[in-house]
Protein backbone atom coordinates (compact mmCIF):
# COMPACT_ATOMS: atom_id res chain seq x y z
CA UNK A 1 0.00 0.00 0.00
CA UNK A 2 1.28 3.41 -0.94
CA UNK A 3 0.24 7.03 -0.47
CA UNK A 4 1.34 7.80 -4.01
CA UNK A 5 1.05 11.57 -4.09
CA UNK A 6 -0.56 14.65 -2.67
CA UNK A 7 -0.67 17.60 -5.06
CA UNK A 8 -1.06 21.16 -3.84
CA UNK A 9 -2.05 23.65 -6.56
CA UNK A 10 -1.79 27.41 -6.00
CA UNK A 11 -2.89 29.85 -8.68
CA UNK A 12 -4.06 33.41 -9.03
CA UNK A 13 -4.49 36.44 -11.26
CA UNK A 14 -3.39 39.63 -9.48
CA UNK A 15 -3.77 41.63 -12.71
CA UNK A 16 -5.89 41.11 -15.83
CA UNK A 17 -2.69 40.41 -17.81
CA UNK A 18 -0.64 38.65 -15.13
CA UNK A 19 -1.30 35.19 -13.65
CA UNK A 20 0.68 32.51 -11.86
CA UNK A 21 0.40 28.76 -11.34
CA UNK A 22 2.24 26.47 -8.92
CA UNK A 23 1.98 22.70 -8.42
CA UNK A 24 3.71 21.08 -5.45
CA UNK A 25 3.89 17.30 -5.14
CA UNK A 26 4.34 15.50 -1.83
CA UNK A 27 5.20 12.01 -3.07
CA UNK A 28 4.47 8.95 -0.96
CA UNK A 29 3.19 11.11 1.88
CA UNK A 30 6.54 11.08 3.63
CA UNK A 31 9.32 13.38 4.74
CA UNK A 32 12.46 13.89 2.69
CA UNK A 33 15.64 12.07 3.67
CA UNK A 34 14.28 10.20 6.68
CA UNK A 35 13.76 6.46 7.06
CA UNK A 36 10.32 6.75 5.49
CA UNK A 37 11.74 8.26 2.32
CA UNK A 38 9.57 10.36 0.04
CA UNK A 39 9.97 13.46 -2.09
CA UNK A 40 8.72 17.02 -2.14
CA UNK A 41 8.95 18.51 -5.63
CA UNK A 42 7.97 21.73 -7.35
CA UNK A 43 6.47 20.35 -10.56
CA UNK A 44 5.35 23.70 -11.95
CA UNK A 45 5.86 27.29 -10.82
CA UNK A 46 5.49 29.86 -13.56
CA UNK A 47 4.14 33.31 -14.31
CA UNK A 48 2.20 34.28 -17.44
CA UNK A 49 2.10 37.71 -19.04
CA UNK A 50 -0.88 37.89 -21.39
CA UNK A 51 -0.39 39.94 -24.55
CA UNK A 52 -3.16 38.55 -26.78
CA UNK A 53 -5.03 35.23 -26.95
CA UNK A 54 -2.45 33.89 -29.39
CA UNK A 55 0.67 35.27 -27.69
CA UNK A 56 1.54 34.96 -24.00
CA UNK A 57 4.92 35.06 -22.29
CA UNK A 58 5.61 32.32 -19.71
CA UNK A 59 8.65 31.84 -17.50
CA UNK A 60 9.60 29.70 -14.50
CA UNK A 61 9.52 26.00 -13.70
CA UNK A 62 7.63 24.48 -16.62
CA UNK A 63 6.02 21.17 -17.44
CA UNK A 64 7.85 20.31 -20.67
CA UNK A 65 5.29 20.19 -23.52
CA UNK A 66 6.07 16.78 -24.95
CA UNK A 67 3.37 14.16 -25.36
CA UNK A 68 -0.11 13.82 -23.97
CA UNK A 69 0.63 15.61 -20.70
CA UNK A 70 -2.85 17.12 -20.48
CA UNK A 71 -4.27 13.60 -20.17
CA UNK A 72 -1.55 11.70 -18.33
CA UNK A 73 0.35 14.13 -16.09
CA UNK A 74 -1.97 14.29 -13.09
CA UNK A 75 -2.37 10.81 -11.58
CA UNK A 76 -6.00 11.06 -10.33
CA UNK A 77 -7.16 12.09 -13.81
CA UNK A 78 -5.08 9.54 -15.74
CA UNK A 79 -7.23 6.69 -17.06
CA UNK A 80 -4.73 4.01 -15.95
CA UNK A 81 -2.80 3.75 -12.71
CA UNK A 82 0.74 3.19 -14.04
CA UNK A 83 2.35 5.74 -16.31
CA UNK A 84 2.66 4.66 -19.94
CA UNK A 85 6.18 3.60 -20.92
CA UNK A 86 6.42 6.54 -23.31
CA UNK A 87 5.90 9.09 -20.54
CA UNK A 88 8.11 7.21 -18.08
CA UNK A 89 11.24 6.38 -20.08
CA UNK A 90 11.14 8.52 -23.25
CA UNK A 91 9.42 11.70 -22.05
CA UNK A 92 10.65 11.23 -18.46
CA UNK A 93 7.67 12.59 -16.58
CA UNK A 94 7.18 14.28 -14.46
CA UNK A 95 9.38 16.19 -16.90
CA UNK A 96 9.85 19.70 -15.54
CA UNK A 97 12.58 22.21 -16.32
CA UNK A 98 13.46 25.86 -15.96
CA UNK A 99 12.43 27.75 -19.06
CA UNK A 100 11.09 30.77 -20.86
CA UNK A 101 8.88 31.00 -23.92
CA UNK A 102 5.49 31.56 -25.45
CA UNK A 103 2.08 29.95 -25.61
CA UNK A 104 -1.32 30.81 -27.00
CA UNK A 105 -4.40 29.68 -28.89
CA UNK A 106 -6.30 30.80 -31.96
CA UNK A 107 -9.31 29.83 -34.06
CA UNK A 108 -8.64 28.17 -37.38
CA UNK A 109 -12.32 27.92 -38.35
CA UNK A 110 -15.74 27.55 -36.76
CA UNK A 111 -14.88 23.95 -35.80
CA UNK A 112 -11.13 23.97 -35.24
CA UNK A 113 -9.00 25.58 -32.52
CA UNK A 114 -5.20 25.40 -32.25
CA UNK A 115 -3.04 25.93 -29.18
CA UNK A 116 0.73 25.92 -28.94
CA UNK A 117 3.62 26.08 -26.48
CA UNK A 118 7.30 26.65 -27.26
CA UNK A 119 10.00 27.10 -24.63
CA UNK A 120 13.74 27.39 -24.29
CA UNK A 121 14.79 25.15 -21.39
CA UNK A 122 17.98 23.84 -19.78
CA UNK A 123 17.35 20.43 -21.34
CA UNK A 124 18.35 16.84 -20.67
CA UNK A 125 21.89 15.97 -19.59
CA UNK A 126 24.05 12.95 -18.85
CA UNK A 127 22.42 9.83 -17.47
CA UNK A 128 21.60 7.74 -20.54
CA UNK A 129 20.91 4.09 -19.80
CA UNK A 130 19.35 0.98 -21.27
CA UNK A 131 16.14 1.95 -19.44
CA UNK A 132 15.71 5.24 -21.31
CA UNK A 133 16.02 8.94 -20.57
CA UNK A 134 14.60 9.06 -17.06
CA UNK A 135 17.98 9.66 -15.39
CA UNK A 136 18.88 12.48 -17.81
CA UNK A 137 16.61 15.00 -16.06
CA UNK A 138 18.72 17.68 -14.43
CA UNK A 139 18.10 19.46 -11.17
CA UNK A 140 16.56 22.92 -11.19
CA UNK A 141 19.24 25.53 -11.83
CA UNK A 142 21.62 22.88 -13.25
CA UNK A 143 22.86 22.85 -16.84
CA UNK A 144 25.74 20.47 -17.54
CA UNK A 145 26.78 22.11 -20.81
CA UNK A 146 25.53 25.70 -20.49
CA UNK A 147 23.57 25.08 -23.68
CA UNK A 148 19.82 25.24 -24.14
CA UNK A 149 17.16 22.95 -25.57
CA UNK A 150 13.90 23.74 -27.33
CA UNK A 151 10.61 22.00 -26.56
CA UNK A 152 7.43 22.76 -28.51
CA UNK A 153 3.94 21.41 -28.98
CA UNK A 154 0.97 22.33 -31.15
CA UNK A 155 -2.47 20.76 -30.72
CA UNK A 156 -5.53 20.95 -32.98
CA UNK A 157 -8.98 20.55 -31.41
CA UNK A 158 -12.23 19.88 -33.25
CA UNK A 159 -15.63 20.57 -31.73
CA UNK A 160 -16.69 16.97 -32.53
CA UNK A 161 -14.30 15.59 -29.87
CA UNK A 162 -11.19 14.99 -31.96
CA UNK A 163 -7.77 16.41 -31.09
CA UNK A 164 -4.25 15.59 -32.15
CA UNK A 165 -0.92 17.04 -31.17
CA UNK A 166 2.65 17.20 -32.44
CA UNK A 167 5.55 17.73 -30.02
CA UNK A 168 9.24 18.28 -30.70
CA UNK A 169 12.38 18.32 -28.55
CA UNK A 170 15.97 19.16 -29.50
CA UNK A 171 19.01 19.71 -27.29
CA UNK A 172 22.57 18.65 -26.49
CA UNK A 173 23.01 16.09 -23.70
CA UNK A 174 26.80 15.74 -23.20
CA UNK A 175 29.08 18.12 -21.29
CA UNK A 176 30.72 19.44 -24.48
CA UNK A 177 27.44 20.09 -26.35
CA UNK A 178 28.63 17.90 -29.21
CA UNK A 179 25.99 15.17 -28.89
CA UNK A 180 22.27 15.79 -29.19
CA UNK A 181 18.86 14.32 -28.45
CA UNK A 182 16.22 15.02 -31.08
CA UNK A 183 12.72 13.64 -30.97
CA UNK A 184 9.04 14.01 -31.63
CA UNK A 185 5.72 12.81 -30.29
CA UNK A 186 2.29 12.33 -31.83
CA UNK A 187 -0.83 12.10 -29.69
CA UNK A 188 -4.48 11.55 -30.57
CA UNK A 189 -7.74 11.83 -28.63
CA UNK A 190 -11.05 10.83 -30.21
CA UNK A 191 -14.37 10.66 -28.39
CA UNK A 192 -17.85 9.39 -29.22
CA UNK A 193 -20.87 9.06 -26.95
CA UNK A 194 -19.77 5.71 -25.48
CA UNK A 195 -16.22 5.17 -26.79
CA UNK A 196 -12.95 7.06 -26.56
CA UNK A 197 -9.53 6.40 -28.09
CA UNK A 198 -6.35 7.85 -26.60
CA UNK A 199 -3.10 7.11 -28.43
CA UNK A 200 0.49 8.29 -28.37
CA UNK A 201 3.75 7.58 -30.21
CA UNK A 202 7.16 8.89 -29.10
CA UNK A 203 10.50 8.72 -30.91
CA UNK A 204 13.84 10.01 -29.63
CA UNK A 205 17.12 9.80 -31.53
CA UNK A 206 20.24 10.03 -29.32
CA UNK A 207 23.76 10.66 -30.59
CA UNK A 208 26.10 8.02 -29.18
CA UNK A 209 29.56 9.04 -28.00
CA UNK A 210 30.70 6.83 -30.87
CA UNK A 211 29.18 4.60 -33.59
CA UNK A 212 26.27 6.69 -34.76
CA UNK A 213 22.98 7.13 -32.90
CA UNK A 214 20.53 5.13 -30.82
CA UNK A 215 16.77 5.24 -31.20
CA UNK A 216 14.19 5.05 -28.42
CA UNK A 217 10.54 4.68 -29.39
CA UNK A 218 7.29 3.66 -27.79
CA UNK A 219 3.53 3.90 -28.06
CA UNK A 220 0.26 3.17 -26.34
CA UNK A 221 -3.28 2.59 -27.56
CA UNK A 222 -5.90 3.16 -24.88
CA UNK A 223 -9.57 2.24 -25.43
CA UNK A 224 -12.27 3.55 -23.09
CA UNK A 225 -15.78 2.08 -23.13
CA UNK A 226 -18.48 3.92 -21.19
CA UNK A 227 -20.88 1.62 -19.32
CA UNK A 228 -23.23 4.40 -18.21
CA UNK A 229 -25.97 3.24 -20.55
CA UNK A 230 -26.30 -0.05 -18.66
CA UNK A 231 -27.53 1.62 -15.44
CA UNK A 232 -29.98 4.32 -14.42
CA UNK A 233 -28.64 7.63 -13.15
CA UNK A 234 -29.03 6.73 -9.45
CA UNK A 235 -27.66 3.18 -9.52
CA UNK A 236 -25.29 4.05 -6.65
CA UNK A 237 -28.04 5.63 -4.59
CA UNK A 238 -29.78 8.99 -4.33
CA UNK A 239 -26.67 10.72 -2.95
CA UNK A 240 -24.71 10.13 -6.17
CA UNK A 241 -26.26 11.36 -9.39
CA UNK A 242 -24.79 10.33 -12.75
CA UNK A 243 -21.83 8.22 -11.55
CA UNK A 244 -19.63 7.04 -14.41
CA UNK A 245 -18.33 3.52 -14.95
CA UNK A 246 -15.70 2.99 -17.66
CA UNK A 247 -13.92 -0.10 -18.99
CA UNK A 248 -10.30 0.48 -20.01
CA UNK A 249 -8.07 -1.63 -22.30
CA UNK A 250 -4.56 -0.45 -23.15
CA UNK A 251 -1.63 -1.83 -25.16
CA UNK A 252 1.68 -0.26 -24.22
CA UNK A 253 5.16 -0.91 -25.69
CA UNK A 254 8.66 0.54 -25.80
CA UNK A 255 11.93 -0.35 -27.56
CA UNK A 256 15.29 1.16 -26.55
CA UNK A 257 18.37 0.69 -28.69
CA UNK A 258 21.56 0.29 -26.69
CA UNK A 259 23.19 3.71 -26.30
CA UNK A 260 26.69 2.25 -25.89
CA UNK A 261 26.97 0.39 -29.19
CA UNK A 262 24.77 -0.72 -32.07
CA UNK A 263 26.17 -4.25 -31.65
CA UNK A 264 24.69 -4.61 -28.14
CA UNK A 265 21.11 -5.89 -27.70
CA UNK A 266 18.06 -3.64 -27.49
CA UNK A 267 15.91 -3.40 -24.38
CA UNK A 268 12.14 -3.63 -24.70
CA UNK A 269 8.96 -4.09 -22.71
CA UNK A 270 5.32 -4.59 -23.62
CA UNK A 271 2.26 -4.49 -21.43
CA UNK A 272 -1.49 -5.05 -21.56
CA UNK A 273 -3.62 -3.19 -19.03
CA UNK A 274 -7.27 -3.92 -18.30
CA UNK A 275 -9.13 -1.68 -15.91
CA UNK A 276 -12.38 -0.44 -14.51
CA UNK A 277 -12.83 3.20 -13.47
CA UNK A 278 -15.60 4.49 -11.23
CA UNK A 279 -16.23 8.24 -11.07
CA UNK A 280 -18.60 8.57 -8.16
CA UNK A 281 -18.62 12.36 -8.57
CA UNK A 282 -16.80 14.80 -10.82
CA UNK A 283 -13.94 14.91 -8.29
CA UNK A 284 -13.71 11.37 -6.88
CA UNK A 285 -12.36 8.41 -8.87
CA UNK A 286 -11.58 4.78 -8.05
CA UNK A 287 -9.53 2.63 -10.46
CA UNK A 288 -8.73 -1.06 -10.48
CA UNK A 289 -6.14 -2.33 -13.00
CA UNK A 290 -4.71 -5.65 -14.08
CA UNK A 291 -1.35 -5.45 -15.88
CA UNK A 292 0.43 -8.21 -17.77
CA UNK A 293 3.94 -7.28 -18.93
CA UNK A 294 6.73 -9.08 -20.73
CA UNK A 295 10.22 -7.86 -21.60
CA UNK A 296 13.74 -8.56 -22.85
CA UNK A 297 14.89 -8.23 -19.21
CA UNK A 298 18.14 -6.57 -20.20
CA UNK A 299 17.33 -3.98 -17.55
CA UNK A 300 13.85 -3.58 -16.11
CA UNK A 301 12.28 -0.41 -17.52
CA UNK A 302 9.18 -0.22 -15.35
CA UNK A 303 7.98 -3.63 -14.17
CA UNK A 304 9.64 -6.29 -16.31
CA UNK A 305 7.87 -9.65 -16.64
CA UNK A 306 5.07 -9.38 -14.15
CA UNK A 307 1.35 -9.67 -13.45
CA UNK A 308 0.05 -6.92 -11.21
CA UNK A 309 -3.33 -6.07 -9.69
CA UNK A 310 -3.64 -2.55 -8.33
CA UNK A 311 -6.32 -0.31 -6.83
CA UNK A 312 -6.17 3.47 -6.76
CA UNK A 313 -8.36 6.04 -5.02
CA UNK A 314 -8.03 9.67 -6.05
CA UNK A 315 -9.77 12.91 -5.17
CA UNK A 316 -9.63 16.31 -6.81
CA UNK A 317 -10.90 19.30 -4.84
Amino acid sequence: MDGQSFELVISGQPHKRISYFTELEFERAATVGGPRGGEVLVEQAYTDLSITDWLNLRGGVLLVPFGNIERDHYAPLRDVISKPYTSFAIAPSDWTDNGLGFNGKFNLSDNWIADYQTYVIAGLGNGLSTTGLRATRQGFGVDNNNNKAIASKITLHDTSGLSFGLSHYSGAWDDLSSKSINGYNLDLNFQLAWYELVAEYSNMNIDRLSSGSANMQGYYLRNLFSLEGLFDEHWLGEDFSHPKLTLVAQLDAINIENYLSASLPDNWEKRITLGLNLDVTHSWRAKINYEHAWSAQLDQILRGDDDVWSLSLGYLF
